[in-house]
């Protein structure tokens, strides 16, 4: 008997067999019809152009004859859900988000992002799609085929890029910077602050450290969200992270087996951290002029920044000593 294998949101997922007649079977086995040959009779009867497509659905019990065959086929009248994708979020995060609304399978989505034939398809030179799903809401189709989903985000971020390349002039170190490296770059920013004037200053800062080995900072970012990625995403490849629950620990920054971990590397992190929105983009682009090399949080929903590490361990202390630690 063909069972199900449930998702957390209740969905089952539905490996379609290659032809209708077995298609109808497992339908029954999974309880998800109750009169296999009527059901049969009707899909023949009302829609027999609607053809199988095959591979993962996403189907839950409940469901009429119509609109099971409407999931099942390429249907158009399929229902259609808004998913809004946030900034800065991760693949994890929207996977989960898309799979909730019904329109994907998490897991197939996740492979999907890293496929090395869509990912050369699409232009993206990184290992995964990361930071090419661009934050907005998209109208999908309830059980939808994941590289037709993702397609849709990695082409509305193509389009933003090319729209903002297009009215604003790279200044500085950004000129150098590959696509890949800038959306790297601008996942960054989008982690470390949601203050929208801090951006570009951000940006700089993090030019700044790349730009010279000699610094204090040693050409390394030291930004915590890339750490925390390195957890997330890998964490059987770092011992630091066996632990990892969401909270960035001093032993995480202190391990050098994290690639994510820019307390331990040089230069920019393997790939995005997560995706950016227009304004992280920006800045990216344009970061603003100055020469610090460090930010803290200043305890009120911004940051402090400075030029020296000496200014930055007094910001440090005036944090500590206004969160009365």
């Amino acid at each position: 008997m063909a069972r199900p294998a449930r998702s957390v949101d209740g969905w089952i997922r539905f490996e379609a067999p290659a032809d209708r007649e077995s298609v109808v079977r497992s339908l029954y086995e999974l309880r998800l019809i109750d009169a296999p040959l009527l059901f049969q009779i009707y899909w023949s009867t009302m829609a027999p152009w609607a053809e199988l497509r095959p591979g993962s659905h996403l189907l839950e019990h409940g469901l009429t004859a119509r609109a099971l065959i409407q999931r099942l086929t390429e249907s158009a009248r399929r229902p259609i859900v808004n998913v809004t994708v946030v900034e800065g979020a991760q693949r994890w995060d929207i996977a989960e988000r898309l799979q909730r609304a019904g329109v994907v399978d998490q897991e197939r989505f996740l492979r999907a992002m890293s496929d090395p034939l869509l990912l050369q398809k699409w232009g993206i030179s990184a290992a995964s799609a990361e930071g090419y799903l661009f934050p907005a809401t998209y109208p999908f189709a309830l059980d939808s085929p994941a590289e037709r989903v993702l397609w849709r985000m990695v082409r509305e971020a193509k389009k933003r890029l090319h729209q903002l390349r297009s009215t604003v002039t790279p200044s500085g170190p950004a000129q150098g910077l590959s696509e890949t490296q800038l959306i790297t770059l601008a996942s960054v920013v989008e982690k470390e602050t949601a203050v929208q004037s801090e951006r570009a200053r951000i940006a700089q800062v993090f030019y700044n450290r790349l730009a010279d080995p000699n610094l204090e900072t040693l050409g390394r970012l030291q930004s915590d969200p890339t750490a925390a990625y390195g957890c997330r995403l890998a964490p059987q490849a770092a011992s630091s992270c066996a632990t990892f629950s969401g909270k960035v620990t001093p032993r995480m920054l202190g391990d050098s087996q994290n690639t994510y971990n820019t307390y331990r590397h040089a230069g920019l992190p393997p790939g995005p951290i997560g995706n950016p929105g227009l304004e992280a983009l920006r800045a990216a682009l344009v970061p603003a002029a100055g020469d610090e090399l460090y930010f803290v949080a200043d305890g009120a929903g911004g940051h402090r920044f400075s030029r020296t590490f000496e200014e930055h361990r007094a910001a440090v202390e005036a944090l500590r000593q206004r969160r009365g630690l």
